[in-house]
């Protein structure tokens, strides 16, 4: 199959949607675990869109280095989905397409003020399965691109994607352009998780104009407070040293007691926990050069 154009090369200048404002949700609504939510009763009627009533976004009148946190593999557990969904502060949330309590927790974290992005499957190299929804090598274009579409239709308010496992397919030229063309079509960014230190998605969504970042910081590949706690100190780090970074963390009950903890410090240490779209507005990347460092990995887990 012959390589598909792309547009050329330059700053990743694509517009970035803000996150729609829609009614908030009364956070005593019970809601049964068992099964997937339906979401009209988790509403109440008020409406009121005032986010900074509702997230601490950890600011000084001194701040000048940002983070952002992303929470992925959301849509399974709803306990702990909605724990991140409420969650004080200004964390992305990063859902699995047609997952049980996507909707749900899509819904309930936007309602708290939250930025919701796809979190896609893709082929990795261990050939471990895919959760519904996921993107594979051997897909044709408009199996692929109707795939995504789907997904993408199946998570209401999402402004980005970053991929879930992916480690093959994101080292693919074809498939990648694929991506990053629908993703350019439908004013998405891309996070690309780094779960290759040979992935390309990052270069080809700036070759499509696509607002796009990698991820920096892994925080709980550990599930202990120790190994977070180091993990969170190194992105401090590097926002300290260049300015912002990127986090990727899970809904692991470790990860969020930990972050319930330490964000509400982080205005005292000069750093703003933003949203992704806000970080790549304010630090839009440029075309890495041919020579690029390779990034640590994460381990992909079913």
């Amino acid at each position: 199959m012959a390589e598909e154009s792309v547009a050329g090369a330059g700053v990743a200048s694509a517009a970035i949607a803000s996150p729609a404002r829609i009614e908030r949700i009364d956070p005593a609504t019970p809601i049964d675990n068992s099964a997937p939510v339906d979401t009209n009763t988790l509403a109440d009627h008020s409406t009121s869109t005032d986010h900074s009533a509702r997230i601490d976004k950890s600011t000084s009148s001194e701040t000048t280095n940002k983070i952002a946190i992303i929470i992925d593999d959301l849509g399974y557990s709803l306990q702990q989905g909605m724990i991140a969904a409420r969650f004080p502060a200004a964390l992305t949330l990063s859902i699995l397409p047609h997952s049980p309590n996507g909707v749900a927790l899509a819904e309930l974290g936007h309602q708290h003020g939250k930025e919701i992005m796809l979190h896609a499957p893709m082929s990795n190299i261990q050939q471990l399965p895919l959760d519904p929804g996921g993107l594979t090598d051997d897909m044709r274009r408009d199996s692929f691109t109707d795939t995504l579409s789907d997904g993408l239709d199946s998570i209401p308010h999402i402004v980005g994607v970053n991929n879930h496992m992916g480690s093959y397919l994101t080292q693919l030229e074809k498939p990648m352009q694929w991506l990053m063309a629908e993703l350019a079509r439908d004013q998405l960014y891309f996070i690309d998780s780094r779960t290759s230190p040979d992935s390309i998605a990052h270069q080809v969504a700036l070759q499509h104009e696509v607002a796009s970042r990698k991820r920096d910081i892994f925080l709980d590949n550990v599930r202990s407070e120790a190994a977070i706690e180091q993990q969170f100190q190194k992105l401090l780090q590097l926002a300290r040293q260049r300015g912002n970074a990127i986090a990727i963390g899970h809904p692991y009950p470790e990860t969020l007691a930990f972050l319930n903890r330490a964000v509400p410090a982080l205005a005292s240490e000069g750093i703003e926990l933003i949203f992704v779209s806000e970080l790549l507005q304010e630090f839009p990347a440029r075309p890495l050069p041919a020579s690029v460092v390779r990034a640590s990995t994460e381990p992909e887990l079913p």
